[in-house]
């Protein structure tokens, strides 16, 4: 067939079939006859080696707009090609549709009628993948339900969602959606909004120049970090609760959660776990002794997380609770930059990454700082900048578990005795007591007292300690497991008040810990690099919070409160520098009179090596929030040897 351009072909048919009725269907770049369903067909291939395709009219928008007649019915399908966006669009009786996504634009489009479901666009036509939709809202009582679909499957149910945004009654607002994700289709019910817009995400400001704001309304309730070992990537639960009474509206107004630093391995998304177990739950009765932990075999697979590195909603009084999970998109022992006998250069035991939170309507800021990686690791380093001392020389990789036995309540072996009967360990978790020991009882050498039981007086308490400084004591006494040590706050040889640098420059706990170095007992209460608060490791994170046991214990601040594994909110020290990070739980202590428990979820008291004078020792000293001003306390301070402490061991 002698060939004629498409388009031209497509005039002379119009033109045609205006003065006569064709009779014959027609293919185009073939001799072929067309088959039985189709008028037109067209070929590719027009001749030896040369193929084409159809070329539509070429318009920009403006051209586009001064088409006429679309308001006739036989417009309906109508084609261009658009040069604004690159696009093939078609009109489909009320606006002109791209065909580069696979859900309707929304760039500057009124909402209409109220209640329509749109799927959000890019200005290319594309899914809104790492964008932000601006939502103008003029008239009052407008209201936005947002539906996630994931693979075409729902993910959360229509009108019961978080995600739902509540415009004030009455003047105008502007909020920020941020929607990213694979495969997932955004899609926003709209009622009484007058126009939706999409626009670039805000600029992710640099990691130094983000800080946390003062007097934040859920202090000290809110979670500051969330741990993985470095084979796990599974699900890990940011929930902020509205608060009550006179605070609460103090949080109410939209949020957004933002990976700030690692995004190329951190992921967050909104749906809801799909364990029915989980603690906290109030959509159904959970049974917690069910509910799935971080460790357990299968946890990773089970409870994937969606890749978004934004995530939002609102916070009111009809959603009240910030809700959010957090996943990593890979297992760092796959990474290169991994290994169990790291050089500090090329290889490291963990990674980590922060998520800024942005609730208010971006009023407050707070920090969440990221750890994949159980190994022991510095925060750190010989070298690191510091003020207090000339330079760090004695900082020591901590472990990320507080010390515990396999039997409580009766002696540990002595460091590497075999054959091994109750030798010291760690936790499962980094949220949980482990066990109290007492610095160095002879009568009662090297007990591991229960978190929990008794939490009155144990019975067979002694208050004997030791007068040998630890350079002698730790041959009796030493409870870390074998590889591992109690960390040196000044010398072990003799007694110090650490009011001198010459004796700062011995600390191990000082120089690991702190950005900046003080004397004696000067109490950090800016906490220039610490924070108090919630830790999302696996086990925590997935259980009622709950008032703990003893004597005056903190208020929602520990779970499983009946258990040896009991769990609790504390301090999280971090690096500024390159953001690693540990953190140590307030599990109380037991009293030096009888053993009872006290001040669990309240403070922590970890045991150092050093003695301050010839009967009080060094400790790592941490305070929950007073109410009154809410600030912590966190220092070392001299203690008395025999009450019943933490232990946190730092690897040799």
């Amino acid at each position: 067939m002698k060939h004629v351009s498409v388009f031209k072909f497509l005039i002379f048919i119009f033109l045609l079939s205006s003065v006569t009725k064709l009779q014959a269907q027609v293919s185009v770049g073939t001799d072929s006859v067309p088959h039985s369903f189709s008028v037109l067909e067209l070929y590719a291939k027009y001749k030896s080696g040369a193929f084409g395709g159809l070329r539509l009219p070429q318009l920009t928008e403006a051209q586009r707009d001064l088409i006429t007649g679309l308001d006739e019915p036989e417009s309906f399908g109508l084609m261009i090609y658009n040069l604004d966006i690159n696009c093939v669009e078609f009109w489909n009786s009320e606006k002109w549709v791209p065909l580069c996504g696979e859900c309707e634009t929304a760039m500057d489009m009124s909402v209409d009628p109220p209640g329509k479901i749109i799927c959000l666009l890019n200005a290319q036509g594309e899914s809104v993948n790492g964008d932000s939709v601006i939502l103008f809202h003029e008239n009052g009582n407008g209201v936005i339900f947002v539906k996630w679909y994931v693979d075409g499957v729902l993910q959360n149910n229509e009108h019961d969602s978080i995600f739902a945004y509540h415009f004030p009654e009455g003047g105008s607002s502007t909020h920020l959606v941020y929607a990213m994700g694979e495969n997932i289709c955004h899609e926003y019910e709209m009622s009484n909004i007058d126009t939706v817009q999409i626009v670039a995400p805000p600029p992710t400001p640099h990691p130094e120049n983000v800080q946390d704001s003062e007097n934040q309304p859920f202090v000290p309730y809110m979670y500051i970090g969330a741990f993985w070992k470095a084979n796990q990537t599974g699900e890990r639960l940011i929930r902020y609760v509205r608060p009550t009474g006179d605070k609460a509206t103090m949080a109410d107004g939209g949020w957004t959660a933002v990976v700030l630093v690692g995004e190329e391995w951190i992921t967050v998304d909104t749906v809801m776990t799909s364990d029915p177990n989980v603690g906290w739950r109030t959509d159904r009765i959970p049974n917690e002794t069910l509910v799935a932990n971080g460790n357990d075999p299968g946890f990773d697979d089970t409870y994937k997380v969606n890749n978004n590195v934004w995530v939002s909603g609102y916070m009111d009084a009809n959603h009240p609770q910030i809700y959010f999970r957090i996943g990593l998109k890979s297992k760092f022992t796959d990474s290169p930059h991994y290994s169990p006998n790291p050089d500090f250069v090329n290889t490291f035991p963990a990674r980590y990454g922060i998520i800024i939170l942005r609730y208010k309507n971006d009023t407050y800021t707070q920090r969440i700082w990221i750890r994949q990686g159980e190994d022991a690791d510095y925060v750190f380093r010989n070298g690191d900048p510091v003020t207090g001392i000339p330079s760090r020389t004695v900082c020591k990789r901590y472990s990320s578990y507080n010390t515990t036995a396999q039997y409580l309540n009766q002696a540990v072996d002595i460091q590497g005795a075999a054959p091994a009967v109750n030798p010291g360990k760690f936790t499962e978790y980094p949220t949980q007591a482990g066990a109290f020991f007492q610095w160095a009882s002879d009568a009662n050498k090297r007990f591991g007292w229960h978190p929990y039981i008794p939490n009155g007086s144990t019975g067979n308490w002694v208050t004997q300690g030791n007068d040998n400084y630890w350079a002698v004591a730790s041959a009796e006494h030493e409870t870390c497991p074998a590889g591992y040590h109690r960390p040196h706050d000044g010398p072990i040889d003799q007694q110090d008040n650490l009011s001198q640098i010459s004796s700062l420059q011995q600390s191990e706990m000082r120089q690991s810990l702190y950005v900046n170095i003080l004397p004696n007992k000067t109490p950090d209460t800016k906490n220039y690099n610490s924070y108090f608060g919630f830790y999302a490791d696996g086990f925590f994170d997935r259980r009622a919070i709950k008032q703990p046991a003893g004597v005056n214990g903190y208020a929602n601040s520990a779970v499983a409160v009946s258990s040896e594994k009991v769990a609790y909110m504390g301090q999280l020290f971090y690096n500024p520098n390159n953001w690693a990070s540990v953190f140590f739980p307030a599990a109380g202590y037991r009293e030096q009179g009888g053993g009872a428990l006290y001040e669990a979820g309240k403070t922590g008291n970890y045991w150092s090596a050093s003695k301050s004078n010839k009967t009080t020792v060094w400790t790592l000293y941490i305070q929950n929030y007073i109410q009154n001003d809410n600030t912590t306390t966190v220092h070392q301070e001299g203690k008395s040897a025999p009450p019943g402490y933490s232990i946190r061991c730092v690897k040799n």
